[in-house]
């Protein structure tokens, strides 16, 4: 039982240095975009770690909710930046590392 304990923790802990490093890498490409698209992608992620932080963790701990459940506010990040049109090639760049992390 130890053992599966300790291998879960692993695997969300794993999860989690995963999505920090997401979100610090669309966080450091925006800065490619101009201010309004940069403020605008930015105050989306600050959502969604605030939604994670007191919303999610609280809920998961409590056996409420799922990993299925999609997070609304990386959604609209996501969505948000497909609908920003590129003005050159390092926007483009940005844009298409963004949808991939």
């Amino acid at each position: 039982m130890a053992v599966q304990v300790w291998n879960d923790f692993d695997r969300a802990k794993a999860a989690i240095a995963s999505e920090a490093s997401a979100l610090r890498g669309v966080v450091l490409l925006a800065d490619s975009f101009p201010e309004e698209q940069r403020s605008r992608l930015r105050s989306l992620i600050n959502g969604h770690i605030d939604e994670a932080v007191h919303q999610e963790w609280p809920a998961m701990a409590e056996q409420r909710v799922t990993l299925a459940t999609l997070p609304m506010t990386l959604m609209e990040a996501l969505h948000y930046t497909l609908s920003f049109n590129p003005a050159g090639e390092s926007e483009t760049t940005a844009q298409h590392e963004i949808v991939n992390a």
